[in-house]
Protein backbone atom coordinates (compact mmCIF):
# COMPACT_ATOMS: atom_id res chain seq x y z
CA UNK A 1 0.00 0.00 0.00
CA UNK A 2 2.43 2.47 0.70
CA UNK A 3 5.33 2.22 -2.25
CA UNK A 4 7.40 4.77 -0.45
CA UNK A 5 8.49 1.59 1.08
CA UNK A 6 10.68 0.49 -2.11
CA UNK A 7 13.78 1.52 -2.45
CA UNK A 8 14.85 3.65 -4.85
CA UNK A 9 15.73 1.95 -8.49
CA UNK A 10 19.74 1.23 -8.49
CA UNK A 11 20.36 4.22 -10.79
CA UNK A 12 23.91 3.02 -10.42
CA UNK A 13 23.46 -0.34 -11.79
CA UNK A 14 21.14 1.06 -14.66
CA UNK A 15 23.19 4.31 -15.67
CA UNK A 16 20.58 6.42 -17.86
CA UNK A 17 23.27 8.23 -19.95
CA UNK A 18 23.95 4.67 -21.14
CA UNK A 19 20.57 4.50 -22.31
CA UNK A 20 19.59 5.01 -26.16
CA UNK A 21 18.59 9.02 -26.69
CA UNK A 22 15.13 7.79 -27.68
CA UNK A 23 14.21 5.48 -24.98
CA UNK A 24 10.40 5.63 -25.27
CA UNK A 25 8.78 7.06 -28.22
CA UNK A 26 11.13 8.67 -31.12
CA UNK A 27 11.13 12.25 -29.88
CA UNK A 28 12.92 13.36 -26.73
CA UNK A 29 14.08 17.68 -25.99
CA UNK A 30 16.74 16.59 -24.27
CA UNK A 31 19.27 14.10 -23.93
CA UNK A 32 19.95 12.16 -21.37
CA UNK A 33 16.50 11.53 -20.58
CA UNK A 34 15.43 8.93 -17.54
CA UNK A 35 11.98 7.26 -16.76
CA UNK A 36 10.25 7.48 -13.48
CA UNK A 37 6.92 6.71 -11.63
CA UNK A 38 5.18 8.05 -9.13
CA UNK A 39 2.29 5.84 -9.07
CA UNK A 40 0.62 2.67 -9.36
CA UNK A 41 -2.37 1.14 -10.17
CA UNK A 42 -5.41 1.36 -12.49
CA UNK A 43 -9.25 1.35 -11.38
CA UNK A 44 -10.50 1.29 -14.93
CA UNK A 45 -11.84 -1.51 -17.02
CA UNK A 46 -10.44 -1.24 -20.55
CA UNK A 47 -10.95 -4.45 -22.12
CA UNK A 48 -7.37 -4.64 -24.37
CA UNK A 49 -5.42 -3.28 -21.24
CA UNK A 50 -3.54 -5.69 -18.49
CA UNK A 51 -2.51 -2.72 -16.05
CA UNK A 52 -4.58 -4.58 -13.50
CA UNK A 53 -3.35 -7.96 -13.40
CA UNK A 54 0.24 -6.40 -13.11
CA UNK A 55 0.02 -2.84 -10.50
CA UNK A 56 -3.91 -3.97 -9.24
CA UNK A 57 -6.90 -1.92 -9.01
CA UNK A 58 -6.03 0.78 -6.24
CA UNK A 59 -4.16 3.71 -6.58
CA UNK A 60 -0.99 4.75 -4.35
CA UNK A 61 0.93 7.36 -5.14
CA UNK A 62 4.66 7.85 -4.18
CA UNK A 63 5.31 10.87 -1.88
CA UNK A 64 5.97 13.85 -3.72
CA UNK A 65 9.17 14.33 -1.21
CA UNK A 66 10.33 10.57 -2.10
CA UNK A 67 9.67 11.40 -6.00
CA UNK A 68 11.43 15.04 -6.32
CA UNK A 69 14.41 13.84 -4.46
CA UNK A 70 14.52 11.03 -6.66
CA UNK A 71 14.65 13.86 -9.85
CA UNK A 72 16.59 15.82 -7.99
CA UNK A 73 19.58 12.27 -7.61
CA UNK A 74 19.26 12.25 -10.93
CA UNK A 75 19.88 15.50 -12.26
CA UNK A 76 23.00 15.74 -9.65
CA UNK A 77 24.33 12.46 -9.70
CA UNK A 78 23.47 11.37 -13.79
CA UNK A 79 23.20 15.21 -15.24
CA UNK A 80 19.47 14.22 -16.26
CA UNK A 81 18.07 16.78 -18.58
CA UNK A 82 14.75 14.99 -19.17
CA UNK A 83 12.41 13.08 -17.55
CA UNK A 84 9.48 10.55 -18.66
CA UNK A 85 6.69 10.00 -16.12
CA UNK A 86 5.68 6.44 -16.90
CA UNK A 87 2.84 6.18 -14.55
CA UNK A 88 -0.49 4.37 -15.78
CA UNK A 89 -2.83 7.67 -14.08
CA UNK A 90 -0.47 10.36 -13.27
CA UNK A 91 -3.40 13.11 -13.63
CA UNK A 92 -5.89 10.61 -12.21
CA UNK A 93 -5.43 12.50 -8.87
CA UNK A 94 -5.89 15.97 -10.25
CA UNK A 95 -4.51 17.34 -6.97
CA UNK A 96 -1.38 15.20 -6.59
CA UNK A 97 -0.32 16.12 -10.20
CA UNK A 98 -0.68 19.78 -9.49
CA UNK A 99 1.53 19.33 -6.29
CA UNK A 100 3.90 17.51 -8.06
CA UNK A 101 4.19 20.65 -11.13
CA UNK A 102 3.99 23.30 -7.90
CA UNK A 103 7.02 21.46 -6.01
CA UNK A 104 9.35 21.40 -9.59
CA UNK A 105 8.29 25.06 -9.66
CA UNK A 106 9.19 25.56 -5.53
CA UNK A 107 11.93 23.64 -5.50
CA UNK A 108 13.79 25.39 -8.80
CA UNK A 109 14.19 22.26 -10.39
CA UNK A 110 14.22 23.36 -13.89
CA UNK A 111 13.80 19.89 -15.89
CA UNK A 112 12.42 19.14 -19.29
CA UNK A 113 9.49 16.19 -19.02
CA UNK A 114 6.64 14.49 -20.62
CA UNK A 115 3.92 11.65 -20.27
CA UNK A 116 5.04 9.04 -23.22
CA UNK A 117 3.04 6.24 -21.56
CA UNK A 118 -0.77 7.63 -22.04
CA UNK A 119 -2.74 9.29 -19.96
CA UNK A 120 -6.74 9.51 -19.84
CA UNK A 121 -8.29 12.66 -22.01
CA UNK A 122 -10.71 12.87 -19.39
CA UNK A 123 -8.69 13.66 -16.34
CA UNK A 124 -7.51 16.82 -18.33
CA UNK A 125 -8.32 20.25 -18.94
CA UNK A 126 -6.87 23.60 -19.19
CA UNK A 127 -5.90 24.76 -15.77
CA UNK A 128 -4.03 21.45 -15.11
CA UNK A 129 -2.15 21.15 -18.34
CA UNK A 130 -1.15 24.98 -18.33
CA UNK A 131 0.43 23.93 -14.87
CA UNK A 132 1.87 21.55 -16.30
CA UNK A 133 3.55 23.84 -18.84
CA UNK A 134 4.84 25.97 -16.59
CA UNK A 135 6.38 23.34 -14.54
CA UNK A 136 8.24 21.90 -17.68
CA UNK A 137 6.06 19.62 -19.37
CA UNK A 138 6.69 19.52 -22.98
CA UNK A 139 4.90 16.50 -24.30
CA UNK A 140 1.97 14.23 -23.73
CA UNK A 141 0.86 11.53 -24.73
CA UNK A 142 -3.08 10.13 -24.51
CA UNK A 143 -4.67 6.78 -25.21
CA UNK A 144 -7.44 7.59 -27.83
CA UNK A 145 -7.60 3.83 -29.22
CA UNK A 146 -10.55 3.91 -32.25
CA UNK A 147 -12.48 6.57 -33.68
CA UNK A 148 -15.47 4.45 -33.71
CA UNK A 149 -17.95 4.71 -31.36
CA UNK A 150 -19.01 1.07 -31.34
CA UNK A 151 -15.22 0.07 -31.03
CA UNK A 152 -14.62 2.27 -27.62
CA UNK A 153 -18.24 0.95 -26.28
CA UNK A 154 -16.66 -2.99 -26.77
CA UNK A 155 -13.50 -1.83 -25.52
CA UNK A 156 -15.17 -0.34 -22.09
CA UNK A 157 -12.82 3.22 -22.70
CA UNK A 158 -15.92 4.99 -21.63
CA UNK A 159 -14.39 8.51 -23.09
CA UNK A 160 -16.25 10.41 -25.62
CA UNK A 161 -14.56 11.11 -29.17
CA UNK A 162 -15.48 15.01 -28.36
CA UNK A 163 -13.75 14.95 -25.05
CA UNK A 164 -10.17 13.73 -26.85
CA UNK A 165 -10.83 16.64 -29.38
CA UNK A 166 -11.36 19.49 -26.48
CA UNK A 167 -8.16 17.79 -25.12
CA UNK A 168 -6.12 18.14 -28.16
CA UNK A 169 -6.68 21.68 -28.91
CA UNK A 170 -6.18 22.52 -25.83
CA UNK A 171 -2.23 20.77 -26.04
CA UNK A 172 -2.34 23.18 -29.26
CA UNK A 173 -3.59 26.54 -27.67
CA UNK A 174 -0.63 26.12 -24.63
CA UNK A 175 2.13 24.95 -26.66
CA UNK A 176 2.39 21.06 -25.41
CA UNK A 177 3.33 18.46 -28.41
CA UNK A 178 0.44 15.39 -28.28
CA UNK A 179 0.66 12.32 -29.28
CA UNK A 180 -2.12 9.82 -30.07
CA UNK A 181 -2.35 6.56 -29.40
CA UNK A 182 -4.50 4.03 -31.39
CA UNK A 183 -5.23 0.40 -31.75
CA UNK A 184 -5.88 -1.34 -35.51
CA UNK A 185 -7.86 -4.90 -35.36
CA UNK A 186 -9.83 -5.12 -32.41
CA UNK A 187 -11.33 -8.33 -32.70
CA UNK A 188 -15.10 -6.92 -32.76
CA UNK A 189 -13.52 -4.13 -35.27
CA UNK A 190 -14.70 -3.98 -39.22
CA UNK A 191 -12.67 -2.87 -41.95
CA UNK A 192 -14.86 0.24 -42.25
CA UNK A 193 -14.48 0.70 -38.17
CA UNK A 194 -10.59 1.26 -38.84
CA UNK A 195 -11.03 3.65 -41.60
CA UNK A 196 -12.71 5.89 -39.48
CA UNK A 197 -10.13 5.47 -36.75
CA UNK A 198 -8.11 6.72 -39.48
CA UNK A 199 -9.85 9.29 -40.44
CA UNK A 200 -10.24 10.44 -36.88
CA UNK A 201 -6.89 10.35 -36.72
CA UNK A 202 -6.07 13.15 -39.29
CA UNK A 203 -9.20 15.31 -38.11
CA UNK A 204 -7.99 15.82 -34.41
CA UNK A 205 -4.74 18.11 -34.17
CA UNK A 206 -2.45 15.72 -33.18
CA UNK A 207 1.70 16.11 -33.38
CA UNK A 208 2.06 12.65 -33.90
CA UNK A 209 0.21 8.80 -33.77
CA UNK A 210 1.08 5.45 -33.30
CA UNK A 211 -0.68 3.01 -34.75
CA UNK A 212 -0.48 -0.47 -33.23
CA UNK A 213 -1.66 -3.60 -34.11
CA UNK A 214 -3.99 -5.39 -31.68
CA UNK A 215 -2.36 -7.80 -29.55
CA UNK A 216 -4.07 -9.67 -26.49
CA UNK A 217 -2.30 -9.01 -23.64
CA UNK A 218 -2.32 -12.10 -21.12
CA UNK A 219 -4.13 -10.58 -17.99
CA UNK A 220 -6.76 -8.52 -20.15
CA UNK A 221 -10.35 -8.74 -20.24
CA UNK A 222 -9.99 -9.34 -23.64
CA UNK A 223 -7.75 -12.12 -23.92
CA UNK A 224 -9.64 -14.11 -21.22
CA UNK A 225 -12.28 -14.07 -23.78
CA UNK A 226 -10.44 -14.84 -26.89
CA UNK A 227 -8.81 -17.52 -24.72
CA UNK A 228 -11.92 -18.93 -23.46
CA UNK A 229 -13.38 -19.27 -26.85
CA UNK A 230 -10.35 -20.98 -27.97
CA UNK A 231 -9.33 -18.39 -30.48
CA UNK A 232 -5.53 -18.14 -29.67
CA UNK A 233 -5.15 -21.42 -30.56
CA UNK A 234 -3.28 -20.19 -33.84
CA UNK A 235 -1.69 -17.10 -32.27
CA UNK A 236 1.40 -16.26 -33.78
CA UNK A 237 3.42 -15.30 -30.32
CA UNK A 238 6.85 -14.24 -31.75
CA UNK A 239 4.90 -11.32 -33.40
CA UNK A 240 4.22 -10.04 -29.96
CA UNK A 241 4.90 -6.40 -31.23
CA UNK A 242 3.01 -3.33 -31.90
CA UNK A 243 3.85 -3.37 -35.47
CA UNK A 244 3.22 -7.16 -36.09
CA UNK A 245 0.06 -9.05 -36.55
CA UNK A 246 -0.71 -11.62 -33.80
CA UNK A 247 -3.65 -12.72 -33.87
CA UNK A 248 -4.70 -14.73 -36.83
CA UNK A 249 -8.47 -15.48 -36.23
CA UNK A 250 -9.68 -12.20 -36.56
CA UNK A 251 -13.49 -12.82 -37.90
CA UNK A 252 -13.20 -9.88 -40.51
CA UNK A 253 -9.83 -8.89 -41.12
CA UNK A 254 -6.68 -11.18 -42.54
CA UNK A 255 -3.41 -10.93 -40.47
CA UNK A 256 -1.75 -9.07 -44.05
CA UNK A 257 -4.69 -6.63 -44.73
CA UNK A 258 -4.12 -5.62 -40.85
CA UNK A 259 -0.47 -4.94 -41.29
CA UNK A 260 -1.43 -3.06 -44.83
CA UNK A 261 -3.95 -0.87 -43.28
CA UNK A 262 -1.54 -0.14 -40.51
CA UNK A 263 0.64 1.20 -43.27
CA UNK A 264 -1.81 3.04 -44.75
CA UNK A 265 -3.13 4.81 -41.41
CA UNK A 266 0.75 5.69 -40.81
CA UNK A 267 1.25 7.61 -44.58
CA UNK A 268 -1.63 9.00 -44.43
CA UNK A 269 -1.21 10.56 -40.75
CA UNK A 270 2.10 11.65 -41.17
CA UNK A 271 2.13 12.91 -44.97
CA UNK A 272 0.06 15.46 -43.78
CA UNK A 273 2.06 18.50 -44.82
CA UNK A 274 1.75 20.20 -41.45
CA UNK A 275 2.73 17.16 -39.63
CA UNK A 276 5.33 16.02 -42.04
CA UNK A 277 6.75 19.37 -42.10
CA UNK A 278 7.26 20.13 -38.07
CA UNK A 279 8.69 16.20 -37.83
CA UNK A 280 11.59 17.65 -39.75
CA UNK A 281 12.01 20.25 -37.82
CA UNK A 282 11.92 17.98 -34.68
CA UNK A 283 15.24 15.86 -36.10
CA UNK A 284 18.56 16.93 -33.76
CA UNK A 285 21.06 14.62 -35.40
CA UNK A 286 21.96 12.44 -38.11
CA UNK A 287 21.89 9.80 -34.99
CA UNK A 288 18.19 11.26 -34.46
CA UNK A 289 17.58 10.76 -38.20
CA UNK A 290 18.89 6.93 -38.32
CA UNK A 291 16.84 6.40 -35.11
CA UNK A 292 13.63 7.41 -37.45
CA UNK A 293 14.40 5.27 -40.52
CA UNK A 294 14.69 2.48 -38.34
CA UNK A 295 11.16 3.24 -36.67
CA UNK A 296 9.95 3.41 -39.55
CA UNK A 297 11.22 0.75 -41.27
CA UNK A 298 9.89 -1.67 -38.37
CA UNK A 299 6.41 -0.22 -39.14
CA UNK A 300 6.56 -1.31 -43.51
CA UNK A 301 8.26 -4.47 -43.12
Amino acid sequence: DNIDDFDWVAWDLINPKMYPPFPHGVFVKEFPSAPIITSRGCPFFCTFCAAVSIVGRKLRYRSLKHVLQEIKLLIESYRIREIHIEDDNFTFDRAYALEFCEGLINNRININWSCPNGLRADTLDYGLLRVMKEAGCYSIAIGIESGSEKILKHMKKNISKETVRKVIDICQKIGIKITGFFILGYPTESISDIYETIRFSKDLNLDRACFANFFPLPGSEIFRELNKDKNLDNCVWDNYLLNKSTLNSHPYISSIRLKWLQRIASLSFYLQPRVFINILKEIKSWRHFCYILRRIKEIFL
